[in-house]
């Protein structure tokens, strides 16, 4: 019989970092290797007290294979758990309600980063002009590397114009060269049906890609890089062809559970979704010729693709930058996606342009 449990959650915040302790307690995080110590627990969720009874046991997910932990901040607060397996008649027998709090489990395999599936892929492989112009949601990657991602949008500093994308993109998972040309579209999508790869900037910062245990090693909450636009009349911040496009939104807001959302990008296009929830910890293994391992990330999001087309990303959309439905404001950059494509992660934009002290550009090039 389960004991009955008499600590009372106070949101689905608390009983995500609750389970999330538990799960990293147990073992269940599916890239955590070994359970994790109280120290380890601490850290990642400093402001979540320890509950002497397992949640996860008494409401049957101690067997779990846990990727990530998650929570809606929308008018009804609900709890997710994603899976890395696990069929539906056995997920959909677990609990569904702590504390009067949903609890969603569901089954999204076992994402993982891996530039050069981008190759692999038999969907299209794009690369939009706008007034001859390279634009964004188009093919690239740096001179030299086997794969292909998006350029997602141009930016600016106080020096420089540049483009934006993904660490392991334009960085290749920290190991671009600073200064390495960065091609579109890239070296491998290079076909007689499309124009000759051209260089569109030069690699030039990263937020670096950290590998460890989250005990030791800062949690990430971004995976971008930028590189510098050398001649500006070469690309432009109109996102994706000239028929459904729009151009990129200079506002940045913060995503919000619910929200409905879209992105042009290198392999599906445009595609659309919603946001479903703030991710509170997840383990996504890293995996090219640099670089294997382990990241650990907070505070990032997940979207659903819509039911119609069942697919919101796969290989290759890496970079790509998602705004809001109505095309006004940008939310958030693109960094991987479940194996079929239904789910896509995204780290917030204001969270990179914060970081990086840089802000979106429109009006270029349209």
């Amino acid at each position: 019989m389960r004991q009955e449990i008499a600590t009372r959650i106070s949101g689905a915040r608390e009983l995500t970092e609750i389970l999330g302790r538990d799960f990293l307690k147990n073992g269940n995080f599916q890239a955590a290797g070994a359970p994790a110590d109280a120290v380890a627990m601490s850290r990642i969720f400093p402001t979540t007290s320890d509950v002497a009874i397992s949640y996860s046991e008494n409401h049957g997910f101690s067997g779990l294979s846990v990727q990530s932990v998650g929570y809606s901040n929308a008018d009804r607060e609900s709890v997710f758990i994603y899976v890395t397996r696990g069929g539906k008649r056995v997920l959909d027998k677990l609990s569904n309600v702590i504390d009067g709090i949903p609890v969603n489990v569901t089954n999204i395999g076992n994402p993982i980063v891996r530039p050069e599936a981008s190759v692999a892929s038999t969907m299209r492989r794009s690369v939009f002009l706008r007034n001859n112009r390279i634009a964004c949601g188009s093919s690239c990657a740096p001179a030299g590397e086997n794969y292909s991602g998006t350029f997602g949008a141009l930016v600016k500093s106080d020096k420089y114009l540049m483009a934006l994308s993904n660490n392991h993109v334009f960085g290749a998972c920290n190991h671009t060269e600073v200064g390495q040309p960065v091609l579109s579209p890239s070296a491998v999508d290079a076909s007689p049906n499309l124009i000759a790869p051209r260089e569109i900037c030069r690699h030039h910062e990263i937020i670096e890609l950290r590998s460890g245990t989250p005990a030791l090693v800062p949690l990430m909450q971004a995976d971008a890089a930028t590189a510098i636009v050398q001649e500006e009349d070469a690309v432009s911040s109109w996102q994706g062809d000239n028929i459904n496009g729009y151009d990129t939104p200079s506002p940045a807001i913060s995503p919000k559970s619910g929200m409905r959302v879209k992105k042009f990008g290198r392999t599906t296009g445009l595609t659309l979704g919603t946001v479903e929830s703030m991710i509170a910890l997840m383990s996504l293994p890293y995996k090219n010729r640099h670089f294997s391992s382990t990241v650990w990330f907070t505070n990032v999001w997940i979207i659903r693709a819509d039911a119609d087309s069942g697919i919101f990303a796969l290989p290759g959309d890496s970079g790509s930058l998602v705004v809001a439905e109505d095309g006004r404001s940008a939310i958030g950059l693109l960094f991987a996606a479940t194996s079929r494509g239904e789910y896509g992660f995204i780290a917030p934009i204001c969270t990179i342009l914060d970081e990086l002290g840089l802000s979106l550009v429109d009006g270029h090039g349209i």
